[in-house]
């Protein structure tokens, strides 16, 4: 079993392989998911991507907590559905942002 991380970071995939042998983002297509889960996460993705302020990076973020939390508990779901549908090949650890 691969652990992975997943969570936000600006400009790069949701996906990370900690592993010394396996370091580096991943693209999501790559971990073999149902086309309506890769959806999901890229719509997830989207959002936080969106929220990127090029002329003043340290700006970037939700306008609000609640949209945090929100963002962060379907982050938590979306984790949960990787794991369920990687059959055992994937343990995800999610980073809330």
């Amino acid at each position: 079993m691969k652990t992975i991380r997943f969570g936000v970071t600006y400009g790069a995939s949701p996906v990370f392989y900690p592993d010394v042998d396996h370091v580096g983002y991943v693209e999501i297509e790559d971990l073999g998911l149902s086309f309506e889960l890769k959806k999901e996460i890229n719509e997830w993705n989207e959002v936080c991507q969106d929220a990127f302020c090029e002329e003043y990076p340290p700006d970037s973020g939700f306008k609000n907590i609640a949209d945090a939390i929100l963002h962060n508990k379907r982050g938590e779901t979306l984790a949960s559905k990787i794991e369920e549908e990687s059959g055992g090949r994937l343990r995800v650890q999610f980073l809330a942002i």
